[in-house]
C-alpha cells in the first residue's frame, strides 16, 4: 500500500486548516431587497427565504409572506400540534377581506372584477364594512356613508377635525353660502380677512412665511365669528412668532388686536380677574393700559420672602401654562426645574434656580442641527405660584422681549418708560422659517438669553414688586446646518434691590467727608507753608495743598466704599426674611468710580511721600574730638611736632549705613499681611461669602452650584480681612515685639548714642527732626574693654543721662528753626557742592591719560579739600548751634501743646529762637516708611482691591502687591541712598 509522501501530507493538512479559517464564520451579505416576490427575508439568518406555502407572496416589510390575492389564509396544525399557515382559493365571486383570514363577497354598491379577483371602490365619503359588531365576518361587504361632520379615516368614520368645528353637514365646502379658508368651512358672510400678511421681520432679512400664511387667515375666523378658544390660541401664537409687530396691516397681531376690540366693544365680554388687556375667549398678549414703569412698580406679590432654606418660602414657585403652536393647552406645569432651559436635563443645580437671594445661571451650547430637528415651538406663559391665606394663586410675569420693534427702533433696549410688556414667548421657533409645504425652516430663532428680574421691595421686609423676564432671541440660518456646530444659551436669574437711595446715601457721606478732609488738608497746607518759611499763599502752596488732599481724598473714598461694603456683607449674610441684596454689576457704577478714583489719588499720595523723603536735608553730626597728642616724625634735623590725632569717620559711615538700612522697614511685614489674607480668602474660604448666595459657607466641596461673586462684596470681605491683619499685625509689634524683643527705630537712637553721633534732619526750610546721640561720656573711639566699662557705668547709673536736657533721656525732638538758621545752613553747605569724584569712577590709565591726570590732579585735591572743609565747617556750625555757643542762632526746649500735637501743626513762630519740641517718641520717622505705615497699608490695599477687581482673582492681587511694594522699597532705597550720601558727604559705595 502507498503512503502520502510526509511532505504532502503536511500541505493537505494546511489546506484544511485554510479552508476552516475562511469558511468558519463568514455568510453571504444579503439585504431584503435581493429577495424575489415568492421570497422574503429571514431575520434571524438574514437570507432570502422561500415562502413555505404555495401561493404566498412577500408582505409589505418583505420580512414574511401573505396569500396572495384571491386567497385566504388559513391554520392546519399536524399530529405534533405544530400550526402552518396555508392559502385557500376564495370561491368565484368573492374576495380576500382587508384583514387577509375570510372570503366576503362585494357590496351592492360595487362591481366584482374576475381579472384582478378584487371589488371597486367604495365612494369617498363611504367606508368599507366587512365585520360585524360583534367581530364576526360578514358575508358581503357594505359600503357606509360617514355622516354628522365626520370623513373616512383609517377604515373608520372620525370627526372632520380636532380641532375646529366645521359648518354644513359633511367634511366638504360644497355650496354658495359657504367659503373655505384654508382646512375649514365658514358661511360666506362671516367676519374673515380681506387679506393676511404673513410676513416675518428677522435680523437681517424678511420673508413670507408659509405656515403662517395657510392658518393665520383660518385662526381669525374661526376665533372671530365661532368664539373657538383653540382657534384664538393659535391667533395669539401666529403673534407671537411675528414678534408682537404691529406696524404691519393684516399681519397676524393685527387680526389679534380686532379681534379684541370686537369682543371687548361689540360682544362686551368682560376682562378676566378685572385684568383690562385680558378679554375672555383670547390670549393676553399685551400690557397696554399701563406703561412698563407701573407694571414693574406694583407690589404684586403679597408674600414675606425669606433666605432661611428651612422656610417654604425661601423658594420663588414659576408655573408654566404650555399651549401647542395650534393652540392647544398642553398643561400647567412647574417651570422651576429645567423646564424653560434648552439644554437642561436633570442638572443638580437645579435646586439653586429660583432660591431667594441667589443669582443663578448657567450657560451651555445647544446642538445647531438639534435646533431644527428635537426641538417642537412650544408657547409659554409665565406666572408665580403662591397661597394667600389658604388660597393658591397665580401671578402674572411680564415678558420684555429685546428684539421687539416698534416705528423701526428696539424700544425695548432703550429706556424702562418706552418699553412694551407682553406675556407669552417661545424658546424655539422652526415654524415662522418654513417657506413653503415640506422644506425645512430656512431661519430658526432660539433663546439666546434668558434673564428673570426679582426686584425687593423698598423700604420693605421680604417682598418683591411685579418680576418680569427679558429675552434676547439669537437667529440661525439654515446655511449653518450641514457644518453642523452650537450655540450659546444663557438662563439667568437675577435678584436685585433698588439702589438709588445707597448711592444718594455714599454722595452724601463723600461729600461731608470730603469737605473735613480739605479743612484737613488746608491744616496741613498751612502747617508745611509755615513751616517751609513761606508767607503769602503762592501757587506752590496751592501745589502742596492739592497733594494733601489727594490722600485724604482717597481715605475718605476708601472708607465709605468699605462701610458700605461691609454693611450691604454684614446684613445679606445674616438676615432671615430677605430685607436687603448686593448691588448687581451694572449698580456698582459709583462704586467702581470711587474705587478707581481712591487707587489714582492714593498713588498721587504715595509719588508724593517718596518724593519729599529724598530730598531732605541731613546730616551726621560727629561730637568725638581728639584725645592726646601724636609726634610728627620730621625730617632733615627738623625737631619732631606734636600734632591733634585724626578723628575716625568709621562711626559716621556706620551710623550713615544703618539709616540707609531702616529707611524702607514698616511696621508690619508686608509678606506676611499677604500670607494671612490669602489664608482666610483662599484657603479658609472666605472668599464664598462674596457670592450672590446668603447661605452659603466656607466649605463648597458639596455644592452643586456656585453663584457669581459680587464686586462690593469681595471688597468687603477683603476690607474685613486686610484690616483686621494689619491691625492685629500693629498691636502685637507695638505692645509686644517692639518692647520686649526689637525696635528697630530705637536700636537707632541708641546707636547714635554709642558712636556719639547725632543725626540732623531739615525736611522743610524751618522745620525737621533731630536725634541727640551725644555720648555721655564724651566720647567713643576706644577698644572693646572700654566700651563695655562705659556701657556698664550706665547700667549701674554711675554717668550722666543720654538727653539733650541735663538729667533727661529725650533725645529726639522735632525742630522749628529760625530762618536765619536755614540761611547760615546754606552758606556752610555751598563750598560742599563741587564737583568731587562720584562714586566708582575709575582712574585715567595709560600714557594718554597719565598727562591729562596730572592735569587734574590740581583740580581734584582742591575739590576733594574745599568738601572735607565745607563737611568741618557744617559739623563745627551745627555742633555749636546744639550747644548753645552761637550768640545770634539759639533756640528753646518745649512741650507741645495739645492741640499741636492733634493738628502736627506750630503755633509759635520761631523768628528769634528755635524751638524744640519733645516729640514724646522719634517723630523723625515721617522721613521714613515707617513713619507713614498708614498710607502705605491703605495703598496696598486699594491696589490688592484693584487687581483683584480687574482678575477677580486674589492670588494675582497678592503677587502684583507684593512686587510692587518691592519696587517701591527699591525706588526709595536708591534714591534715599544718592541722597543720604549727598547731604552728609558720605561716599555712597560705602552705604552697603
Amino acid at each position: 500500500r502507498k503512503r502520502f509522501p510526509r511532505r504532502r501530507k503536511m500541505y493537505f493538512l494546511i489546506f484544511l486548516a485554510f479552508l476552516a479559517t475562511v469558511s468558519g464564520y463568514d455568510i453571504d451579505y444579503v439585504t431584503p431587497d435581493d429577495c424575489t416576490s415568492d421570497q422574503y427575508y429571514d431575520i434571524s439568518s438574514l437570507s432570502c427565504q422561500a415562502c413555505p406555502a404555495t401561493n404566498q407572496i412577500t408582505d409589505e416589510d418583505g420580512t414574511g409572506c401573505t396569500c396572495d390575492t384571491g386567497y385566504k389564509s388559513t391554520l392546519t396544525s399536524d399530529t405534533e400540534s405544530v400550526f402552518t399557515t396555508t392559502c385557500e382559493e376564495c370561491p368565484d365571486g368573492k374576495v380576500t377581506s382587508s384583514d387577509g383570514w375570510s372570503c366576503i363577497s362585494c357590496p351592492d354598491d360595487t362591481l366584482y372584477s374576475s381579472d384582478t379577483k378584487s371589488c371597486t371602490s367604495c365612494d369617498t365619503d363611504d367606508i368599507l364594512q366587512e365585520l360585524d359588531t360583534d367581530g364576526s365576518s360578514l358575508s358581503k361587504g357594505k359600503c357606509v356613508l360617514c355622516v354628522n361632520n365626520t370623513e373616512p379615516y383609517d377604515g373608520s368614520c372620525t370627526r372632520c377635525s380636532t380641532d375646529f368645528v366645521y359648518v354644513g353637514s359633511s367634511c366638504s365646502c360644497d355650496g354658495s353660502t359657504v367659503t373655505q379658508i384654508g382646512s375649514m368651512c365658514f358661511p360666506s358672510d362671516a367676519n374673515v380677512l380681506s387679506s393676511a400678511s404673513s410676513t416675518v421681520f428677522y435680523t437681517s432679512v424678511s420673508q413670507s412665511s408659509y405656515y403662517i400664511e395657510e392658518n393665520l387667515a383660518a385662526a381669525y375666523a374661526a376665533c372671530s365669528n365661532y368664539l373657538n378658544t383653540t382657534a384664538c390660541q393659535m391667533l395669539g401664537n401666529l403673534c407671537v412668532l411675528q414678534m408682537y409687530y404691529l406696524d404691519d396691516d393684516q399681519n397676524a397681531c393685527d387680526a389679534y388686536t380686532t379681534v379684541q376690540s370686537y369682543f371687548k366693544n361689540d360682544l362686551q365680554y368682560d376682562d378676566i380677574e378685572s385684568i383690562v388687556d385680558w378679554i375672555e375667549l383670547l390670549p393676553w398678549l399685551y400690557y397696554l393700559e399701563e406703561t412698563a414703569t407701573e407694571v414693574l412698580s406694583r407690589e404684586g406679590i403679597p408674600i414675606t420672602y425669606s433666605t432661611d432654606n428651612s422656610d417654604a418660602n425661601s423658594k420663588i414657585s414659576i408655573v408654566a401654562a404650555k399651549y401647542y403652536a395650534n393652540g392647544t393647552f398642553i398643561d400647567l406645569v412647574d417651570a422651576t426645574s429645567g423646564e424653560l432651559r434648552l439644554c437642561s436635563d436633570g442638572l443638580a443645580s437645579d435646586d439653586y434656580a429660583f432660591k431667594v437671594g441667589v443669582n443663578y445661571e448657567i450657560t451651555c451650547d445647544v446642538s445647531i442641527q438639534a435646533v431644527w430637528d428635537d426641538y417642537e415651538t412650544i408657547f409659554y406663559e409665565l406666572y408665580v405660584s403662591y397661597t394667600d391665606k389658604e388660597v393658591d394663586k397665580l401671578y402674572a410675569v411680564p415678558v420684555l422681549i429685546q428684539n421687539y420693534e416698534s416705528q423701526n427702533e428696539y424700544v425695548n433696549q432703550l429706556t424702562r418708560d418706552g418699553w412694551q410688556l407682553t406675556r407669552r414667548f417661545f424658546l424655539i421657533d422652526n415654524l415662522s422659517g418654513i417657506k413653503s409645504l415640506g422644506s425645512p425652516a430656512t431661519t430658526v430663532r432660539y433663546i439666546k438669553t434668558m434673564q428673570f428680574k426679582f426686584q425687593l421691595v423698598s423700604d420693605s421686609s421680604g417682598s418683591f414688586y411685579t418680576p418680569y423676564i427679558i429675552l434676547d432671541y439669537g437667529e440661525i440660518s439654515y446655511d449653518d446646518y450641514p457644518d453642523g456646530g452650537y450655540v450659546s444659551t444663557t438662563f439667568n436669574i437675577d435678584f436685585f434691590a433698588s439702589f438709588d437711595q445707597y448711592e444718594e446715601d455714599m454722595s452724601i457721606a463723600v461729600g461731608v467727608l470730603a469737605v473735613l478732609a480739605a479743612i484737613y488738608s488746608g491744616v496741613k497746607a498751612t502747617s508745611w507753608r509755615k513751616r517751609a518759611g513761606i508767607i503769602i499763599i503762592d501757587l506752590l502752596s496751592m501745589l502742596k495743598f492739592i497733594l494733601f488732599y489727594c490722600g485724604d481724598l482717597a481715605n475718605v473714598l476708601l472708607a465709605v466704599n468699605a462701610g458700605a461694603s461691609i454693611y450691604n456683607l454684614m446684613i445679606f449674610r445674616f438676615q432671615g426674611v430677605i430685607y436687603t441684596l448686593p448691588p448687581s454689576y451694572s449698580q456698582e457704577s459709583l462704586f467702581r468710580l470711587f474705587l478707581y478714583l481712591a487707587f489714582a489719588l492714593k498713588c498721587v499720595q504715595i509719588f508724593h511721600l517718596i518724593m519729599t523723603q529724598v530730598i531732605v536735608d541731613i546730616f551726621l553730626i560727629d561730637w568725638e574730638r581728639p584725645r592726646g597728642k601724636a609726634l610728627q616724625q620730621s625730617s632733615g634735623d627738623t625737631p619732631e611736632k606734636q600734632k591733634s590725632p585724626p578723628v575716625s569717620i568709621w562711626r559716621t559711615y556706620f551710623i550713615a549705613n544703618e539709616w540707609n538700612e531702616i529707611q524702607t522697614i514698616r511696621k508690619t511685614k508686608p509678606i506676611f499681611q499677604l500670607f494671612v489674607t490669602l489664608l482666610f480668602l483662599k484657603v479658609i474660604g472666605l472668599e464664598n461669602w462674596a457670592r450672590y448666595d446668603p447661605n452659603i459657607t466656607v466649605d463648597i466641596s458639596n455644592k452643586d452650584y456656585l453663584a457669581d461673586y459680587c464686586l462690593s462684596l469681595r471688597f468687603a470681605v477683603l476690607c474685613l480681612v486686610f484690616i483686621t491683619t494689619g491691625v492685629a499685625q500693629w498691636i502685637f509689634f507695638t505692645f509686644f515685639y517692639n518692647r520686649f524683643i526689637e525696635d528697630d527705630i530705637q536700636q537707632f537712637v541708641d546707636l547714635c548714642s554709642i558712636s556719639n553721633v547725632s543725626v540732623f534732619m531739615m525736611c522743610n526750610s524751618q522745620y525737621g527732626y533731630y536725634i541727640h546721640g551725644r555720648s555721655v561720656h564724651g566720647y567713643a573711639d576706644t577698644d572693646i574693654r572700654e566700651m563695655h566699662a562705659m556701657l556698664q557705668r550706665e547700667a549701674d547709673n554711675l554717668c550722666g543721662q543720654r538727653g539733650l536736657l541735663p538729667n533727661t533721656d529725650q533725645q529726639t525732638f522735632q525742630m522749628s528753626l529760625p530762618k536765619r538758621l536755614r540761611d547760615q545752613y546754606k552758606k556752610v553747605l555751598a563750598p560742599m557742592s563741587g564737583g568731587a569724584q562720584q562714586p566708582g569712577r575709575m582712574a585715567p590709565t595709560g600714557a594718554g591719560a597719565a598727562g591729562r591726570a596730572g592735569r587734574q590732579e590740581s583740580k581734584l585735591d582742591y575739590n576733594v579739600e574745599r568738601m572735607i572743609l565745607g563737611y568741618q565747617t557744617m559739623n563745627r556750625f551745627l555742633s555749636s548751634f546744639i550747644d548753645h555757643s552761637i550768640h545770634d542762632l539759639d533756640y528753646v526746649v518745649k512741650e507741645k501743646l495739645f492741640f499741636e500735637r492733634l493738628l502736627d501743626i506750630e503755633l509759635y513762630d520761631s523768628l528769634e529762637k528755635g524751638i524744640f519740641y519733645h516729640d514724646g517718641g522719634h517723630s523723625f520717622d515721617k522721613v521714613l516708611f515707617y513713619g507713614n505705615e498708614m498710607a502705605l497699608f491703605i495703598f496696598d490695599l486699594l491696589l490688592f482691591a484693584m487687581i483683584d477687581h480687574l482678575t477677580e482673582d486674589f492670588i494675582a492681587a497678592a503677587v502684583v502687591t507684593y512686587f510692587m511694594g518691592l519696587i517701591l522699597a527699591m525706588l526709595r532705597d536708591s534714591l534715599g541712598s544718592r541722597n543720604l550720601a549727598k547731604k552728609t558727604l558720605v561716599d555712597e559705595r560705602f552705604l552697603i
